[in-house]
């Protein structure tokens, strides 16, 4: 029995063995269910609505699976809503048709969920744009739902008190309402966040569908505040909505790193074609002392920027400071030049007026020399058009819905303006969605050397020059980047492209610290290795990792490459000499290399320069010679190039001996003492001087 039994408890432990194996299969996390969210930005003007955007809504968003695509061309049917849970519809510019506003109305009767939002009612905008910024084509649609967005404006900074209990509102405790309008309601609708005795945010239920209104735009793309009570209001009260109108849990929300807004696909390129370009790493619209519009020199301005791993500067001062408005990008580049930096400076001026601020680079005439500042607009309309017929850019700068610059939005091309702010000074002006439309840069604005990192602009360009940075401006081979939010705005092609390099620079400095460790170990000198291994190490972890390759590339050079010339025979005078470079490679990878003959007369086979390439481990000659002409010593100098870096070996060269016999130093001697005699005979036979 005893037997039985063990047997019978081997069999079922093989057994339950046997069913674990093959029965029960491996649970894997399922995969998020996706909602998507459609935004109507076809009715805004030049497809995009001001002053805002919601790529940045999107890019938080996407962190709890919500999918949202802007829309910016097309009529609002009921196919384009048919796969859509979720319908945002901003202060329209442009009026809904008939058919647009019963598709939407469709959309919700058939169990849709529908955001609208708001703005201020702004007088000028009616009075002088060629399509209102208004609640006027908004309220065509919300009033299918009894409430209506009214023409009056609200800046206020709401509490606790003004947040009212509802599923949108929890863990809300403050806000700030900018630019924003009150709304009146109807039956069936709630009252969700109130100022005295005005409605700001309402919601509706019915059925299974529903509505959320909202006076204002501002908490939805200003995510971070430092005016908040705390951090993450803004970012709650927008998962929040969405999380309600999905039909999902409300949860705690977070503060998700990074924030990446995709504006366009962008171009499709081989992995070859995106080799071609360098990415640099700089500052857009930086200002000096030197001209008194800001509070610190270019020379404190550069130094600090190459603490940084900056690879350019554009330098663009106040135009109506006297008696240069460039003087400060002048200083700077000079700077630069003196101290031999490896960084390029753009030279820029920023038109200064009342109805709006533009910055034009680079300049390539003095404009100090004219009437400047010239006082309006249409002054100014031939000095864009010379900065855009020579090559340079005219970028609209921070704008916004003030009266004195929105009307720039229309007229970009009457005064070819053919760029325009995305993000300035870490505040969102246009954001990814003006990037759909126009050539797009973020601004750091800077006024202080505090702030040149405060936004910062990434370029892929073909070179490092001013047409070069133009070039990848107007084709969009821009990324922005703002370290607050720790947001990203750019086309995926360059995004995905950036963090590929940022994976690839991570290896090459790695490899580049245990070389030069390796080589230090050994004897080797590692001094300049030692200076290039900090330039990219600090390059990577100022996320700059084109810099960063580079210089990890020179480091692992200049400590796995020696450099030695064997001494030369003394010379005759018209007789050859040769010497032999010697370079040696410890690396573990082949390298080519440029040398470069230097001393008078002293050259390789084919001229001054020689290429050679040396397999690991190796050492490689190369003959070098020259036929002295002249008496003394002729230095000799082989510098091995390779990009940026530098090595060099030098001998004091050949001494020169002339073709005389060995009896000339005593035919010498003998000149000089028949010259003395001569001398000392002619003073003997001179008669004397008769004094009276």
């Amino acid at each position: 029995m005893k037997k039985r039994l063990t047997f019978l408890s081997i069999l079922l432990t093989f057994s339950f063995m046997f069913f674990r194996a093959t029965t029960l299969p491996l649970v894997s996390a399922p995969e998020p269910v996706m909602v998507d969210v459609i935004v109507d930005e076809a009715h805004g003007y030049n497809r995009e609505w001001i002053p805002g955007e919601v790529s940045i809504m999107a890019a938080y968003l996407s962190y709890y699976d919500f999918n949202v695509t802007s829309v910016y061309e097309g009529e609002l049917t009921q196919e384009a809503l048919s796969n859509c849970e979720i319908l945002v519809l901003m202060f329209p510019a442009i009026d809904y048709t008939g058919a647009e506003i019963a598709a939407v109305q469709n959309f919700v009767q058939q169990g849709g969920n529908l955001f609208l939002v708001g703005t201020a009612y702004l007088e000028y905008f009616r009075l002088n744009s060629p399509l209102a910024i208004s609640n006027q084509h908004l309220n065509d649609i919300a009033n299918l739902f009894n409430v209506t967005f009214n023409d009056d404006a609200v800046t206020r900074m709401l509490s606790s008190e003004n947040i009212l209990e509802h599923p949108v509102t929890t863990n809300v405790s403050s806000m700030v309402y900018k630019d924003g309008c009150t709304i009146n309601t109807g039956n069936n609708v709630t009252t969700i966040i109130q100022y005295e005795s005005s409605t700001l945010a309402a919601a509706a239920e019915v059925n299974s569908t529903r509505l959320v209104f909202f006076g204002t735009v501002f908490p939805l793309n200003w995510l971070v505040d430092e005016r908040l009570a705390k951090p993450t209001d803004n970012y709650q009260f927008l998962l929040n909505t969405f999380n309600w109108l999905a039909h999902k849990d409300i949860e705690i929300a977070e503060i998700k790193h990074p924030l990446i807004e995709v504006t366009e696909e962008g171009p499709v390129l081989s992995e070859e074609e995106k080799d071609d370009f360098t990415l640099i790493k700089g500052a857009v619209d930086v200002q000096t002392s030197d001209v008194g519009g800001a509070y610190d020199p270019s020379d404190v301005i550069v130094e600090r920027a190459r603490e940084i791993s900056y690879d350019f500067l554009i330098m663009c001062d106040y135009d109506n400071y006297p008696p240069n408005p460039l003087l400060g990008a002048i200083n700077a580049k000079n700077y630069v030049q003196e101290k031999g930096y490896d960084m390029h400076i753009t030279t820029g001026v920023e038109a200064n007026r009342g109805w709006g601020h533009c910055s034009l680079f680079p300049i390539t005439f003095d404009v100090w020399e004219r009437e400047f500042p010239i006082p309006d607009l249409e002054g100014l309309i031939p000095i864009f058009q010379e900065i855009v017929e020579s090559g340079g850019v005219v970028k609209f700068n921070h704008p916004t819905l003030l009266e004195d610059s929105y009307h720039l939005y229309y007229t970009l091309e009457e005064y070819s303006i053919n760029a325009i702010d995305a993000i300035n000074s870490a505040i969102q002006v246009g954001g990814g969605d003006a990037a759909v439309t126009y050539p797009f840069m973020g601004a750091a604005d800077a006024h202080s050397v505090g702030t040149i990192d405060r936004v910062i602009q990434y370029l892929y360009v073909r070179n490092v020059t001013d047409s070069g940075i133009v070039d990848a401006i107007l084709n969009k081979r821009s990324i922005i980047y703002t370290p607050s939010y720790d947001l990203w705005i750019g086309q995926k092609v360059w995004l995905d492209e950036y963090f590929s390099r940022m994976e690839e620079a991570e290896p090459v400095v790695a490899s580049a610290e245990h070389f030069v460790s390796l080589s230090e170990g050994q004897g080797r000198n590692v001094t300049l290795a030692s200076e290039y291994l900090n330039e990219s190490s600090k390059a990577l972890t100022n996320m700059n990792p084109d810099r960063a390759i580079r210089y990890g590339n020179l480091a692992t050079i200049s400590a796995g490459i020696t450099v030695n010339i064997e001494e030369v025979p003394e010379a005759l005078i018209g007789e050859e000499a040769n010497a032999t470079v010697l370079i040696t490679s410890f690396l573990n990878e082949s390298v080519s290399l440029t040398l470069v003959a230097e001393g008078e007369n002293w050259v390789f086979p084919g001229g001054n320069n020689f290429s050679l390439t040396i397999p690991p481990g190796e050492t490689r000659s190369a003959n070098v010679s020259m036929i002295p002409q002249i008496l003394g010593i002729s230095d000799l100098t082989a510098r091995l190039l390779y990009g940026f870096f530098e090595l060099s070996s030098t001998i004091a060269g050949i001494y020169v001996i002339p073709e005389f016999p060995t009896w000339t130093p005593v035919l010498l001697i003998f000149m000089v003492l028949t010259v003395a005699i001569a001398v000392y005979k002619r003073r003997l036979l001179k008669p004397p001087v008769q004094r009276n």
